[in-house]
């Protein structure tokens, strides 16, 4: 049994919080998504919060740094945080001066100007929003928005919302716009969606899970649990191939084999630091529904492309059967004539 160590408890906000991650890359931040319609960054190594994001006027259910690995991003600044609220929109925030203002004051040697004590009683005072500012807001939803995502690597967001539907929203330096639209699939809320690189995922109280393709914008595989089990929460890891889900009764762990077929063995005989969700039967149910997950297209930007056909382009085997198709047809008919 490991034995945990509280370390820090940060004070501030005056509702329930939501959400909690800490920055991908190396810096010691912690955003915060609050039912007070607040987002807090905190710095763990100064014990402060370093900015409050203002402009929700609902219940922020959900809030999450970009990738730091976004190289592919069209966007002048790539330090950016999305966040999903029950007013149903979506605020896309970009964090580059704050990271800019914290780095000249780590060179200078200097407790940061801007950072707010963590005592819920000097808080008061403190100016929101300092060097955080809004840079897209995204509406479209009909009812409140409860997760969001970036996508891996491509100016994308993804959100899914309690009017059963989730949104692709499309980014450029000046604007921000719904691509599409993935419904008709979920018959209740949608609490919770991820992307990979060609796919995105999911998690509905209607007791389902679904995968979609980005680039057919279509659900391919959906799993359905227990009549009355609701799902509140999904995450993956790509490296092993491994979605956990949250639902009423505990955690279920999916893997998703490479292609068509059975389970890897390695999965198959999970380690016993998996088992820990269940209350049931004190285990984690494992297995492998999914068949073809990523035996999909790849997903590739174009810096030249139309904005009004999304982001996706046809790759190599796809061009190829086109062309294949086509002699079929165009040949075939020639031989027929010749008799």
């Amino acid at each position: 049994v490991l034995s945990l160590q509280q370390l820090l408890t940060f004070s501030g906000h005056s509702d329930f919080v939501r959400s909690v991650a800490w920055h991908p890359g190396s810096l010691p931040w912690i955003l915060s998504a609050s039912d007070d319609h607040t987002i807090r960054i905190w710095d763990f190594d100064q014990r402060a919060c370093l900015s409050i994001l203002t402009g929700h006027t609902d219940f922020v259910m959900s809030a999450v740094w970009s990738p730091t690995s976004s190289t592919e991003y069209l966007l002048a600044s790539k330090y950016l945080i999305v966040s999903a609220s029950l007013d149903t929109t979506v605020r896309v925030w970009d964090y580059q001066n704050l990271l800019l203002a914290h780095e000249r004051n780590h060179d200078d040697n200097k407790q940061t100007s801007h950072a707010a004590k963590v005592d819920e009683e000097t808080s008061s005072g403190f100016e929101f929003n300092q060097h955080v500012t809004t840079l897209f807001l995204m509406e479209g939803h009909e009812r409140g928005v409860n997760s969001v995502c970036f996508h891996p690597t491509l100016p994308i967001v993804l959100s899914a919302s309690d009017d059963q539907t989730m949104k692709l929203w499309r980014m450029r330096d000046t604007s921000a716009w719904c691509a599409d639209t993935l419904t008709n699939q979920h018959a209740h809320n949608i609490n919770s969606c991820l992307m990979t690189q060609d796919a995105a995922a999911s998690a509905s109280e209607d007791g389902s899970v679904a995968l979609w393709s980005l680039w057919q914008r279509k659900c391919f595989e959906q799993v359905f649990f227990d009549e009355d089990t609701r799902l509140w929460n999904l995450c993956h890891d790509d490296t092993k191939r491994l979605w956990a889900l949250a639902h009423d009764t505990g955690m279920t762990v999916l893997a998703i084999p490479k292609g068509k077929g059975s389970v890897p063995k390695h999965i198959s005989q999970p380690p016993r630091a998996l088992v820990l969700g269940n209350p049931r039967n004190g285990s984690v149910d494992v297995g492998a529904p999914f068949g073809h997950l990523f035996a999909l297209s790849r997903v590739r930007a174009r810096p030249d492309e139309d904005e009004s056909d999304f982001f996706l382009e046809l790759n190599h085997w796809r061009v190829t059967k086109l062309f294949y198709y086509a002699g079929v047809f165009l040949v075939l008919p020639c031989i027929l004539l010749a008799f």
